[in-house]
């Protein structure tokens, strides 16, 4: 914080200010600055470099004091103002105008970015600056010029080129898909390599920098394409990158959020979830009508997994209804649906409600994100009424447990032996358990016996390697069942 309100201090000694103004603004606009890393992370991750620092004091400086909220318009005044505007102020010119400059450096970083890299050799980039400006000896100068003068384009070693920041090497990027590029990639091919790595952050910042219909355009095309393990998070950023007059179209809104939550859940940057960044209000209705529609095998729904944070805005009668009809389902679809029918709905219901036993038997769902398979549907019940058991207090769903390991299969999967011996510490801890009825007692005890004799039997245990701290709590909850029965 102290070198922030620093850099933000020689700022405004840089441009003439008094030392007592100087000081006293520099320190507001570093609070100013560090209220942004707080909102936005992405200006965090950007300020990572004392040259990147002082882009963002200089951009907050001459934006009065208040940084842009989207990303294209904060990278662009920091690439703009590295390569031209910061010089023009203070005099310094140069026989290149900002045009050309961005021209040869997006010419640059569209081909590095394809190539997948983030850097590249000083003999495959000099023929582009010529290339850009249609003359050798001035493309040869500009690329001095970039490297010595404005600090974007850097020599990370010898004969090694790299843009100060990846960001600016994607803006760019997006800013040549834009403009149109030599290489004809489009936003038609963003679109369809939409899963590739290369185009992640290139997408939202190109629907954040192009026109209001383009963006819009790119949108709706995102929203037709089949499930990828990265669609729902590119369509979410493209979605907050765009304009606020797209932001605005509630038609187009839930076009998306229905897209984003039957999407395949993947892992996320977002605590609260890719479906989280829209209100709780706006998401309910469109997840209670996407949970169990998904269509790909990657893993569950992104519904499902908003459903896992937000329990209470599940609407049961809908549930209840998608069940009736279980028989049309796949397995992942009828997983989401049996797993949230016994992991949110509340215990008394759960207890009450006449559940179809049927459905324990049907197949289990196999993963090919994660490679993990349940071989019935009762495996993946279990599993989630064990976490349920974590936070309820009171009565214990004796009926529901019952019929539940009732319904599982002899040789059980590798992914439910893992599951409850790794979790074991809630039932361990768990106090009265001689309340249980004697059958409930007696099953989890034959039944855990012979998950620990499993376990104990692979010869090739780490591929579900459990704790001994847990074996042991699944053991002295073993020995505490059989002594109750014995009593």
């Amino acid at each position: 914080m102290r070198n922030l309100c620093h850099w933000c201090t020689a700022v405004r000694l840089a441009q003439e200010e008094s030392e007592e103004e100087a000081q006293r603004e520099g320190k507001a606009d570093g609070d100013q600055i560090l209220n942004g890393f707080r909102e936005h992370p992405y200006i965090r991750d950007l300020a990572r470099t004392p040259l990147m620092l002082s882009a963002i004091c200089l951009v907050n400086y001459f934006e009065h004091g208040r940084l842009p909220e989207d990303r294209a318009r904060l990278y662009r005044l920091c690439v703009e103002g590295l390569l031209h505007h910061w010089d023009q102020r203070r005099g310094i010119h140069s026989e290149f105008g900002l045009d050309e400059k961005l021209r040869a450096c997006r010419t640059v970083a569209l081909a590095i970015q394809a190539d997948d890299k983030a850097e590249w050799e000083v003999e495959r980039i000099a023929p582009l600056f010529e290339q850009a400006l249609g003359d050798s000896k001035r493309g040869k100068h500009l690329l001095e010029h970039i490297r010595y003068r404005t600090g974007l384009l850097l020599e990370r070693r010898p004969v090694v080129y790299a843009f100060a920041h990846l960001t600016f090497q994607e803006y760019l990027a997006a800013l040549a898909i834009h403009e149109g590029n030599s290489l004809k990639i489009t936003s038609d091919r963003l679109v369809q390599e939409h899963d590739d790595g290369r185009w992640h952050e290139v997408i939202p910042l190109y629907c954040g920098l192009t026109t209001t219909p383009m963006a819009k355009a790119m949108i709706e095309s995102l929203i037709e394409q089949l499930d990828s393990r990265s669609l729902g998070r590119v369509l979410v950023e493209a979605w907050f990158a765009s304009s606020s007059e797209i932001r605005r179209n509630e038609s187009l809104r839930n076009r998306l959020l229905a897209r984003v939550a039957c999407a395949p859940f993947s892992t996320n940057v977002y605590p609260s979830g890719l479906l989280g960044k829209f209100s709780n209000e706006l998401v309910a209705p469109v997840a209670n009508q996407a949970i169990g529609t998904i269509n790909s095998n990657f893993s569950v729904s992104k519904s499902f997994q908003w459903f896992i944070k937000n329990p209470g805005f599940l609407d049961t009668g809908v549930l209840s209804n998608k069940l009736d009809n279980w028989r049309a389902l796949n397995p992942i679809q009828l997983y989401e649906l049996v797993v949230l029918w016994h992991y949110a709905i509340p215990l008394n219901k759960l207890e009450q409600s006449e559940f179809n036993q049927e459905i324990y038997c049907e197949a289990g769902p196999k993963f090919s994100g994660t490679g993990e398979h349940f071989i019935n549907q009762a495996e993946g019940s279990l599993i989630w009424l064990m976490n349920k058991v974590e936070f309820i207090e009171g009565d214990f769903p004796e009926k529901t447990w019952i019929n539940v390991i009732d319904s599982l299969p002899d040789n059980n999967s590798n992914y439910l032996i893992a599951g409850l011996l790794r979790n074991f510490s809630a039932f361990y801890e768990r106090k009265n358990w001689s309340e249980i009825s004697s059958v409930l007692r007696s099953e989890l005890a034959s039944f855990l016996t012979r998950l620990v004799a499993v376990y104990e039997a692979d010869s090739d245990k780490n591929h579900f390697f459990i704790p001994q701290e847990a074996l042991s709590n699944v053991k002295a909850f073993i020995c505490q069942l059989e002594k109750d029965l014995s009593n």
